[in-house]
Formats: C-alpha cells, sequence, structure tokens
C-alpha cells in the first residue's frame, strides 16, 4: 500500500513507536504482524485469531507475495480465464495465481498444473518471495534450490523462520520470511519496502509508525453510542492521547482514526474552547484558527468550511475546536455546546492591545494561564486578584468564561517510583512545574525516583478514579530555569557604583548583563533565573564533577554516581578560556576530559545540565 501524503500529513503524530496487536503478538513478533495485516498480506478472522501453526498452501502464500508486491493491484478476485488446468476461474485464488504467473513470480509444473491445494516448502517460498524482489533466473547460477536458499540466507530473510528445505511452511513462517524480504535488499539494491513506497529509519528498518499512519482512517466524531457504529467493527487495540487505554475510556466527542487490519483505533480527546480571536489567512480560504490564545491548523475540508465565507462560525463567535492528530482543529462545536473547563497556573495578568472593525485602539486586560495538558491559554480578565503563581480553574462555555482560585486540592507527598506516588498514578496526570512566570510539561518519568515535599506542590487534584489528573509544583525539576556557562564577571572598580558586568552563554548563544550589585557566581557553567518581568533574577554556578560514563539519559559522575541526564543538556568544548557548542557523540571517545554539572541531585528533582570537554 503506498503512502498516501494526504493520509500522512493528518497522522504523522499517530507515531506511537511499535504497536502492540492484541491478540496478534506471537513473541516479538506483534509488529510483524501488525505490518502484515496493515498491507494486506495476513488478517485474523473475525475475533483476531491468526491461527499461525497452521500449514500454508501454495495459493494461500501465492495471495500473500502479491499481496507484498509492487504488482498488488494487479490481482483480483476472479479470473476470466483458468490460468493452469487446477486452477479454475471461479477459485477464490485464480486472480492472484494468474496475476503471479504473469509478473514472473511462478511457473507452474511440467504437466501445466499448479498445485494450489498442495503445502508449500520453504523453497517454493523464498523462490516466489526473490522473485517479488525482482531477481531473476539469471541471479540463480547454482540452479534451484540450492541458488535460491543461499541468496535467502545471505540476504538475512531466514531470521527467525523454524523451518528446513522440503519443510511445509506454517503461517508464521510465511510470515516471518515476508517481513524479513521489506528489510533485505531487492534487486534494486534498494531496501524491498522503499520498492513498495514504504519509509524505513537510518537502520533500514521499516517505519511502522508511518505505515500505520498511512492505512489509518479517519477522522471521525465519537458518538458515544458504541464504537461499532462510530467505524465499522469492534477494536481489539486501543489508544487515548497516545496512551494505551480500554474502549470504555472512549468519549463522546473524541476524534477517532482507525485501522481495521490491525483492529486498532487511536482516540483524542483534546479540545479548546473559548471565543474565536483570529482566522488565517482570511476566510477565502482558513488554514489556521485562534481561541482563547491557543492557534491551530485546520486538519479537515469540514473545520475549513466552518471557518471560511460559506460557513457559519466568526471572530467573536463561542466555540470548541476538537483537536485530532497533531494537534490540528478536525471537529467545531458552536454555541451552547461549547464548553471546557481547564485547571492550570497563572503565568502573567496583563493588556494586551485590541483593534476593533473600525480600526479603534483599545486596551483589554488578558490572564495568561498554562493548563495541565500543557498549553497556554489567554482569557479575557476585566478584574480580580489573581497573578502569577496561582492555581485556577477555567470555565468557558458560550456564555463566557469564568476563572476562580483552584480549592485547597489534594495533599501529596512521597517518592515517585514505577510512575506512582502514594499509591496514586502520575500516568495520566498533567504535571507542570513552575517558576517566575513560566512553566514547563514534565511528565512522570521524569520524577521517577523524586522524592515530592508538601511544600514542593502548589497544587494538586484527583480524578474521579482516584488518580491524580493535575499536579502543578512549584520549580521542583528546576527545568523553568535556563542553563549554560558563565564566561565572564567583571565588577566595575568604582566603589560607589557597586555595578557588575556578566556575559553568559546558553545554548550557544552569548547574552550580557549589567547590573547593581553582584551575583555569588563564578565563572563556568551555571543557572539563569528569570523574573516575572523576563528579567534576570539570579546566575547561580552548577556544582561540577568528572564524568565516567554518559549518554543521552544518565551518567555517571565520579562522587556523586548515577545521575539523570538533562533533556536540554548543553555540551561545550572548552579551549582556553572560550567555550564551543558541541554534542555528546562528539566528545565522548574523542580523547577528551569531561566534566559534567548538575543543579541538584536526582532524588530531589535535579539532572546533569552542561557537560564540558577539554583536551
Amino acid at each position: 500500500m503506498l503512502r498516501k501524503a494526504a493520509a500522512l500529513a493528518v497522522m504523522l503524530c499517530l507515531a506511537l513507536g511499535p504497536v502492540s496487536a492484541g491478540v496478534y503478538a506471537v513473541e516479538d513478533g506483534s509488529e510483524m504482524l501488525s505490518v502484515l495485516a496493515v498491507m494486506g498480506v495476513m488478517n485474523g478472522d473475525e475475533r483476531g485469531n491468526l491461527n499461525l501453526s497452521a500449514l500454508v498452501t501454495r495459493a494461500e502464500f501465492v495471495k500473500m507475495a502479491v499481496a507484498a508486491s509492487v504488482n498488488k493491484d494487479k490481482a483480483v478476485y476472479q479470473s476470466n480465464i483458468s490460468p493452469y488446468s487446477d486452477v479454475p476461474a471461479s477459485a477464490w485464488y485464480a486472480g492472484y495465481v494468474a496475476a503471479a504467473r504473469d509478473c514472473g513470480y511462478v511457473s507452474g509444473y511440467l504437466d501445466g498444473s499448479f498445485r494450489p491445494e498442495q503445502n508449500v516448502t520453504l523453497e517454493e517460498a523464498v523462490s516466489i518471495m526473490l522473485k517479488v524482489m525482482g531477481y531473476s533466473d539469471e541471479d540463480f547460477t547454482m540452479g534451484y534450490p540450492a541458488s535460491h536458499l543461499s541468496l535467502y540466507s545471505s540476504l538475512d530473510m531466514d531470521k527467525g523462520l523454524t523451518c528446513s528445505q522440503g519443510q511445509a511452511m506454517t503461517r508464521e513462517n510465511c510470515a516471518r520470511l515476508i517481513y524479513n524480504a521489506l528489510t533485505a535488499k531487492a534487486k534494486s539494491g534498494q531496501i524491498y519496502a522503499q520498492e513498495l513506497g514504504y519509509s524505513v529509519d537510518m537502520t533500514g528498518n521499516l517505519d511502522y509508525a508511518l505505515l500505520t499512519a498511512s492505512a489509518a482512517k479517519g477522522p471521525v466524531l465519537c458518538t458515544g453510542t458504541s464504537l461499532f457504529e462510530d467505524i465499522g467493527f469492534e477494536p481489539l487495540t486501543v489508544y487515548r492521547d497516545r496512551q494505551p487505554a480500554s474502549k470504555s475510556s472512549i468519549s463522546a466527542g473524541d476524534v477517532l482514526y482507525y485501522t481495521e487490519e490491525v483492529k486498532t483505533v487511536w482516540a483524542y480527546s483534546q479540545k479548546i474552547s473559548g471565543v474565536v480571536q483570529a482566522i488565517s489567512p482570511s476566510t477565502a480560504s482558513p488554514s489556521a484558527v485562534t481561541v482563547s490564545g491557543q492557534t491551530c491548523t485546520l486538519g479537515s475540508s469540514s473545520a475549513k468550511y466552518s471557518f471560511s465565507d460559506l460557513g457559519t462560525v466568526k471572530v467573536g463567535d463561542s466555540v470548541t475546536l476538537l483537536l485530532g492528530a497533531g494537534g490540528q482543529c478536525v471537529f467545531v462545536l458552536e454555541g451552547q455546546n461549547a464548553s471546557q473547563t481547564v485547571e492550570g497556573i497563572v503565568l502573567s495578568v496583563g493588556t494586551v492591545p485590541n483593534e476593533n472593525q473600525f480600526g479603534q485602539q483599545s486596551q483589554s486586560r488578558y490572564i495568561s494561564i498554562m493548563s495541565s495538558d500543557g498549553r497556554v491559554y489567554s482569557y479575557p480578565y476585566l478584574s480580580g486578584s489573581l497573578e502569577a503563581g496561582d492555581a485556577v480553574s477555567a470555565s468557558v462555555s458560550a456564555d463566557g468564561v469564568k476563572i476562580s482560585r483552584a480549592g485547597s486540592g489534594h495533599s501529596l507527598g512521597g517518592s515517585v517510583a514505577g510512575g506512582v506516588i502514594e499509591g496514586r498514578s502520575l500516568k495520566n496526570a498533567g504535571i507542570i512545574d513552575y517558576c517566575a512566570g513560566r512553566g514547563v510539561a514534565v511528565t512522570a518519568q521524569r520524577l521517577e525516583g523524586v522524592r515530592i515535599s508538601s511544600s514542593d506542590v502548589i497544587y494538586c487534584s484527583l480524578d474521579s478514579e482516584g488518580e491524580i489528573k493535575s499536579l502543578f509544583l512549584d520549580n521542583l525539576t528546576g527545568d523553568c530555569l535556563e542553563y549554560g556557562v558563565l564566561a565572564s564577571s567583571v565588577k566595575s572598580p568604582d566603589i560607589m557604583t557597586s555595578a557588575s558586568s556578566y556575559t553568559y552563554i546558553v545554548n550557544g548563544v552569548g547574552h550580557t548583563l549589567s547590573k547593581q550589585g553582584t551575583f555569588p557566581v563564578k565563572e563556568g557553567p551555571c543557572s539563569v533565573e528569570y523574573d516575572t518581568d523576563g528579567g534576570v533574577k539570579t546566575i547561580k554556578s552548577l556544582t561540577g564533577e568528572k564524568v565516567l560514563s554518559v549518554n543521552g539519559i544518565s551518567a555517571v559522575l565520579s562522587g556523586t554516581g548515577d545521575i539523570k541526564t538533562s533533556g536540554s543538556l548543553q555540551v561545550y568544548v572548552k579551549n582556553g578560556d572560550d567555550y564551543y557548542l558541541s554534542s555528546i557523540s562528539e566528545v565522548t571517545g574523542g580523547g577528551y576530559t569531561l566534566k559534567g554539572y548538575y543543579d541538584k541531585k536526582s532524588s530531589e528533582g535535579g539532572c546533569l545540565r552542561v557537560l564540558v570537554a577539554e583536551k
């Protein structure tokens, strides 16, 4: 199945890594079987059973091979003629056998028969697949089957197969043979999957996420009645908001994508409610819309129509955007159907300039809130005492938005282990770490092994099942700060002024700062904390130790031992007094002495922030 650009544009963010195929799983073959199902090579029965131990007939294998070929569209369910004496035109497999014969994949026996009901042997299946991959008789100088089996082995097409020459092939062995062929080199020199139009990664492995995306259908709006009515089948595997889930977790209003071949559904529950602030670039040809400070790409023809000159939604109307794959708006709810409740933390309160349809300028007071879903919303806030750092609840409806201070919340404390704290799961929680007008989304994995005390928690709420729903932290991880290197610090010789000048580097970019007074910091790796106005509040030195080993996940330091590596770790090569931005791969194994700098231990929420390499 060739990738369709339009489908990929919508579905790229379905990339979930290897997808479980429910009852399709067989040892490490769940991805393999899902790939073949999406391709139409091998599908289960109505219950998803693949009967992997069953033997495969020659007719059945030809159908599989043709489905995995560039000529799959040439196959028809019935042939107008009988391709072989024992293959009647009315047989279900006649069209596949005819296509395989015409493409040179099979030639039949000398007596003019094909023997479709005979079990296919290893060498027969290998011969067919090699011809599907473009190899011909001139490539088999040693004759059949020695040449075929030799090439099959040299191309690593034998990985995981459990049969030998002369033995009948099971469905599992056939599946492995075809899957191995996808990542083997075809006669052209290309990876065979690429000849079929599929993507492969840098190591030559099939990109299953893109393959699944190209085959997935949708978006469909979940009605809440039944999944069968919405998509036409009962799924075996369900994901909701990129996490494994149950069918019962899918709700009315969710956006659905699905692949019937692997009986999988991807559901998205994210939405944005509020007043339409802008339609871009114009209502003549809208491609994006801004609601409550969030700008979303319009990802469906129906959504584009709603905001067009022919649609019914205008700037100033109350709507709810239902978001699908990639965070694109694919459905629009209007009027009384527009509603949303957001838990978040206030980043700022201020005024913004407005211009009405007559070009008249005015000022409006707005509040900026970082939600537990990681988005930053902007709502009208005419009056009130809320300020940066407050935990709030914003209820949006067709009548407007009501913003109130969050309640006392749940008292939380303990160490995170296995994504659980004090017996409550963080797996589906929205976690935000906040510091001085800045917020950063944090994962449960980031908090693994971290001790959280009640003083670290601004607000915590629970869902209906008693699991953690929203968690707002008070600069526990330090991820809201910036990290880099203080290149120089100069104190004015004029004692009366007490002025200081600092030059610091963040992500390879130099910055200068002049201030009254001094920071208690020395030259070298440092943290930079900002105040709510965006100015530098303080610069602090980081703790450094010799690095014994390091990778993108963790490091071992000479004194501290194991420590997490920051996802935004900065690596510098130091030459004299100069620092040059580099990478882990460039400085490891290159004769450098490495020193790692951290803000605090991993158990306290810190991690390795800066790595300095010197000869």
